[in-house]
């Protein structure tokens, strides 16, 4: 199986990288979604906040998934 070099030497497969990948992109379309209210959520329950920022909530989901998938980079 290919594998792909990442920053700091650590190894990831393909299959690995499309997975982080899906997950960063639910996670950013979810926060979005949860504030502008123009589709469906993919998984989630929010109650909307009035004059929520849509930018704050993809740049806190965004940092919540990547932390939570590259825990030794925080």
């Amino acid at each position: 199986m290919e594998r792909i070099v990442v920053k700091g030497g650590s190894v990831s497969a393909p299959f690995e990288n499309a997975r982080q990948i899906a997950i960063l992109n639910l996670s950013l379309y979810d926060a979005i979604e949860a504030v502008e209210r123009k589709y469906e959520l993919f998984d989630v329950k929010v109650v909307p906040v009035p004059d929520a920022s849509a930018e704050a909530a993809v740049v806190a989901a965004g940092y919540t998934a990547l932390s939570g998938l590259f825990p030794q980079d925080n």
